[in-house]
């Protein structure tokens, strides 16, 4: 099966994606999110619940982006969290 690309923007996770959906699916390892407008990466760590295989958010605002790499180091995330400008 091919990867799945899922584009979201940022909302809060529990309220929008149907994570039991995806486990039931079998797709789960094979998610890859594009937070847009991803500011300071709150949207991206929540979407680790999603056990995706990456996670990429992008945002023009470097000081945004500083404050998001900060907090994906501080949990040991930036395997899984790529945040770009």
């Amino acid at each position: 099966m091919k990867n799945i690309i899922l584009f979201l923007a940022t909302l809060p996770l529990a309220a929008f994606l149907p994570t039991e959906a995806f486990a039931q699916a079998g797709l789960k390892s094979q998610i890859f999110i594009l937070d847009v407008a991803t500011g300071t990466a709150e949207f991206a760590i929540d979407a680790i619940k999603l056990n995706p295989k990456k996670i990429i958010g992008i945002d023009i605002s470097e000081d945004m982006l500083a404050i998001g790499e900060r907090k994906v180091e501080q949990k040991n995330l930036s395997h899984l969290i790529e945040l770009l400008r």
